[in-house]
């Protein structure tokens, strides 16, 4: 029986990906991955791969903060659903740390023109 764990190439790869995502973003972001077992594909289907793997995709689905902490999951290798208790106030808070759609709009600061002025994409010079 081929059983993915936590230690494994793809889940930490699932895990660091959705960590990176909400901290980089300061968002909370909801994982969701399916958890597929062979014995659930039509016969056709199964008969592509190995006889003795029993899940096709083992989940992976998690919850993450902010901070880009794993509030919930990750759920491996079974059916379940997952709960969180979101703070909303965190998202705020973190949005003084790093904040992509604010303080970059001052428009005492930056000054955003546009040169509609039709041109060539490639020129010889």
């Amino acid at each position: 029986m081929q059983r993915e764990s936590e230690s494994s190439e793809p889940a930490k790869t699932r895990q660091y990906s959705a960590s990176r995502r909400a901290h980089e973003g300061r968002v909370f972001v909801i994982g969701c991955s399916i958890a597929m077992r062979l014995a659930s594909m039509p016969a056709d289907l199964a008969a592509l791969y190995p006889a003795d793997r029993e899940w096709i995709n083992p989940g992976g689905s998690a919850i993450v903060a902010p901070s880009g902490k794993v509030i919930a999951g990750p759920i491996d290798c079974r059916e379940e659903i997952l709960y969180a208790d979101i703070d909303l106030d965190a998202a705020r808070a973190a949005k003084w740390d790093l904040d992509t759609a604010g303080h970059y709009t001052r428009p005492d600061v930056f000054d955003l023109r546009i040169d509609r002025t039709p041109r060539r994409l490639l020129s010889d010079k």
